[in-house]
C-alpha cells in the first residue's frame, strides 16, 4: 500500500521492497518484529548488492522506530528495504529528492 500527502509519501512493506530507484529523502522508519530478533536492512541502492545504509536490529515483539527529523537524510542511488527474521511489517516515511 503507498499513499501520498504533500511531498511525504509513506508505504507498508510484509516483505523486501524496493522503494524507489532515483534519490529520496528518508524521513524514517517504524519496524514491527515477529517471535525472533531481526533486522531491517536499509540500502542507498535500488537492490540489495547496493551499499549498506544502516541495519535496524529490532527485539523479538517488540516496535522500533528510526527517524532522521527535519530534513531527513539524503539517499543518492535509490532506497532499498531488506526485511530479515520475523519481522511481520515496516512502515517506511521518505520523498523523492528534488535537486536544482
Amino acid at each position: 500500500m503507498r499513499a501520498q500527502e504533500g511531498a511525504v509519501e509513506w508505504e507498508r512493506l510484509t516483505g523486501s521492497a524496493r522503494i524507489s530507484d532515483r534519490p529520496v529523502v528518508l524521513f524514517g522508519i517504524v519496524a514491527n518484529g515477529g517471535g525472533q530478533a531481526s533486522t531491517v536492512t536499509i540500502y542507498d541502492a535500488p537492490n540489495a548488492s547496493g551499499e549498506v545504509f544502516h541495519t535496524l536490529h529490532v527485539p523479538a515483539s517488540e516496535s522500533k522506530p528510526l527517524y532522521f527529523f527535519d530534513r531527513g537524510v539524503e539517499l543518492d542511488f535509490g532506497l532499498y528495504l531488506s526485511l530479515g527474521g520475523s519481522i511481520d511489517e515496516v512502515t517506511v516515511f521518505w520523498a523523492p529528492l528534488q535537486r536544482g
